[in-house]
């Protein structure tokens, strides 16, 4: 009998155009930011002119300065009536999430802008200073807040942009990066294996934060917490073994860069 041989392919065929449905996601999320953000730029617009027709009422120019929810028509002079309308109109056009986010901005604004910033990783709460120290002695921001006032600008800049820790996530998934290590670079791939995990190793030797890493790893399916000492293990199935004796630092350098 003779053998017949079979084709696998890398993508399934259902697949193949994974890239162009990436790309065609990623075009609609901005059109519909864009489209959110001339609404609320509009429904801005409107609460001005609203503020403005009704000026004597500080009841309904607060309402439309502090909040974003539906204008009762009850009390409304004739002039502000179709502007109001059309205020309501507009809007319900924006997804409930995005009024959230727009009338969460201003708070969230003003926590960067305070002397500390708290938030929480895994249950622990981290601390971080706004602000640091330049060589001229300024005391300049670590993270840059926009000071937009327009509805549409901060509609716009929250779909595109936002907060660090944020969605969609541009500045990183948390809201500051860490201070106890210096950022390192590597590439994977360059060689075998083991050339790039001892590569890794003397990347990450009395870093702080890697060593706490370490000594977090849940090892194998079954999930074993374990400690490990230091740098210089890896893992294998539900075991640790011991690749080397930990290396002093400074030590034979040429083989892992080489």
């Amino acid at each position: 009998s003779h053998s017949v041989s079979q084709t696998h392919e890398l993508i399934p065929a259902s697949r193949k155009h994974y890239l162009r449905q990436i790309s065609e996601t990623v075009r609609a999320y901005k059109a519909e930011v864009q489209k959110n953000s001339e609404n609320a730029h509009d429904l801005d617009q409107l609460r001005g002119t609203i503020s403005q027709l009704c000026g004597n009422d500080k009841t309904l120019r607060d309402h439309t300065r502090h909040a974003l929810s539906p204008i009762s028509e009850a009390g409304i002079t004739p002039e502000a009536l179709p502007v109001v309308r059309l205020y309501n109109k507009k809007l319900a056009t924006l997804p409930p999430t995005v009024l959230k986010q727009i009338e969460d901005f201003s708070g969230k604004r003003e926590l960067y802008l305070k002397e500390s910033f708290q938030y929480q990783v895994r249950l622990k709460t981290i601390e971080v200073e706004n602000r640091i120290k330049s060589l001229s002695g300024l005391m300049i921001p670590k993270v840059a807040v926009p000071r937009f006032e327009d509805l549409g600008e901060i509609t716009k800049w929250l779909g595109l942009e936002n907060f660090p820790g944020e969605f969609p996530f541009t500045a990183g998934i948390f809201p500051f990066k860490r201070e106890q290590e210096d950022p390192t670079r590597m590439f994977a791939g360059e060689g075998i294996a083991e050339k790039t995990n001892l590569r890794f190793h003397m990347l990450a030797e009395g870093q702080p934060e890697a060593r706490d890493l370490l000594r977090e790893l849940s090892v194998g399916t079954r999930g074993t917490p374990v400690s490990l000492p230091g740098i210089g293990f890896r893992l294998n199935g539900d075991s640790l073994q011991p690749q080397q004796a930990p290396r002093i630092s400074g030590q034979d350098n040429a083989k892992y860069l080489t």
